[in-house]
């Protein structure tokens, strides 16, 4: 689902926005980028729709290195929404340091990523502290 420049295809990506997608079609990296808002965009409703079936190898040791310089964004980005929820989570908005958390989360604790029918994660100071401990453990 990659072209040759290592983006994705339009067929997965609209508008800078997922919709209906699943893990194995995306990296954790795709996932962040994808959900980060367009604020000029006024129309959109601020959430992406992807299929909550993240597996537990699907963050890998390479996509920590990246994310771990994440984890204390505030940047406004889409919440996840789940093709089963009937909310949105209109007026919300997830940072990308709560996804990159979530992500590292995943890896670390090597469990399955789930967000749930919907989910607006933010960058938590406590939860990123510790993981930055651990991360530089692991070296």
């Amino acid at each position: 689902m990659e072209n040759k420049a290592g983006a994705l295809s339009k067929d997965i990506v609209d508008g800078d926005s997922l919709y209906l997608v699943r893990s194995e079609q995306i990296t954790p990296l795709d996932f962040l980028a994808a959900m980060k808002t367009k604020r000029n965009q006024v129309y959109m409703l601020g959430v992406s729709t992807v299929v909550d079936s993240f597996p537990s190898t699907w963050v890998k040791k390479a996509d920590v290195d990246t994310l771990i310089k994440l984890i204390y964004s505030k940047e406004k980005c889409d919440c996840f929404l789940s093709p089963l929820s009937s909310n949105i989570p209109i007026g919300d908005s997830a940072d990308v340091g709560g996804y990159a958390i979530r992500l590292i989360e995943s890896y670390r604790q090597r469990k399955n990523l789930s967000f749930g029918l919907y989910s607006c994660p933010k960058t938590n100071k406590a939860d990123a502290d510790r993981l930055i401990k651990w991360w530089a453990r692991q070296k």
